[in-house]
């Protein structure tokens, strides 16, 4: 069944479907083998879910949806197969997930939401869920260096002009299986007990079983449209209206974030400590859209002057995730250049203030009921 939205936006969106599927068994080459019940899809040899298994969101541009598709096998369930333990397993296909955002608001937080929606609040909250993440292991070093070799080379190539067109986005930092591993090791216990699982791993547990499949008694597909990054394109609808030909943007309401935030709260900072004094947190970034390191300086010694209370510059690359959630859930007022990082203020205590240093990520401050963010 789908968790949200009616069929008639479906048909022109399929970001906000997510399907709940039953024994689901993987096979050694990768295949996911659907077992179909007496009378069920007599004439089809292959299944699309009709979903979009991509934790992306479009972003505004336009992307066509992956949808999931299984062998359709016509037959009882291997008595020798094996079994994962946990009893739903949730798969997540993963967008720039060495981003802290990213990895919060297109990973964790969609297998959050569709859980509840579909599953109930209990299990939601309970660790009884594994995360199942597209493609090949992110975290295995070996695999992502020679990712990023070819990358580079082939860039290099087509520069010199004796390969193809440059690719549009630029080869991955070293640093990405470094920090999927932080994140996974140090967030993913907020929802899971069990270990990630990747596509790539399950197939080779497949292939050690006697049987050549491994089964799921509950697979959640097509999550991806619950994440913070969703666009709904209305243009027709507008122009039908009388209005402007360009599509309207909008994206949906985001219910459960508040709920996500507070539950991963709970669960990472169970073993509370002392509260250190309450103070300002200046949290810094790098990369993309981030100010200078001068400018964060500056800016922290102005703060100093203005407030009343001590300004506590925080980064992130030099803290473990425990130590960066406890740092920023003491404090009244965070002040964060947007993108990614500013997510970190979500873990601020409900009732903080928030000032994003840019204007991404509004209608998701928009969507929050614990903190008040301004610009």
């Amino acid at each position: 069944g789908s968790v949200d939205a009616p069929w008639s936006q479906l048909s022109r969106n399929q970001y906000e479907r997510g399907c709940l599927f039953r024994n689901i068994c993987f096979t050694g080459s990768g295949d996911w083998n659907y077992y179909a019940s007496p009378g069920e899809f007599l004439e089809a040899e292959t299944l699309r879910a009709g979903v979009d298994v991509l934790s992306r969101g479009g972003f505004g541009r336009d992307l066509p949806p992956r949808d999931r598709i299984f062998r359709v096998i016509h037959g009882v369930l291997p008595e020798a197969a094996g079994w994962l333990t946990t009893p739903t397993l949730v798969h997540v296909s993963l967008f720039a997930p060495s981003n802290i955002g990213h990895f919060l608001g297109n990973g964790l937080f969609p297998a959050f939401h569709a859980v509840w929606r579909l599953l109930g609040a209990t299990v939601a909250t309970q660790p009884s869920m594994q995360l199942l993440f597209g493609g090949p292991n992110q975290t295995d070093l070996g695999y992502m260096r020679r990712q990023r070799q070819r990358c580079v080379r082939e860039a290099e190539a087509a520069a010199s002009g004796a390969g193809s067109a440059p690719r549009q986005r630029a080869c991955m930092d070293e640093r990405t299986p470094h920090l999927v591993s932080k994140f996974i090791a140090e967030l993913l216990p907020a929802l899971s007990d069990a270990p990630a699982l990747w596509e790539s791993s399950v197939a080779e547990m497949a292939a050690r079983e006697s049987s050549g499949v491994v089964c799921a008694r509950r697979v959640l597909v097509g999550v991806g449209g619950l994440s913070f990054a969703t666009v709904f394109e209305h243009g027709a609808a507008a122009g039908a209206a009388g209005g402007s030909a360009a599509s309207v943007r909008r994206r949906p309401p985001l219910p459960l974030w508040s709920d996500f935030i507070e539950h991963l709260s709970r669960r990472l900072l169970r073993d509370k400590t002392e509260l250190d004094p309450p103070s300002v947190i200046l949290i810094t970034k790098r990369g993309r859209r981030a100010p200078t390191a001068r400018a964060f300086g500056r800016l922290g010694a102005l703060l100093a002057q203005l407030l009343p209370l001590p300004v506590r510059v925080l980064d992130p690359s030099a803290l473990s995730m425990r130590e960066q959630l406890r740092a920023v859930g003491q404090a009244p007022l965070g002040i964060t250049p947007d993108g990614g990082t500013s997510l970190l203020g979500a873990f601020l205590p409900a009732g903080a203030s928030l000032i994003v240093l840019g204007s991404l990520e509004r209608w998701l401050w928009a969507n929050d009921r614990r903190v008040g963010a301004f610009y």
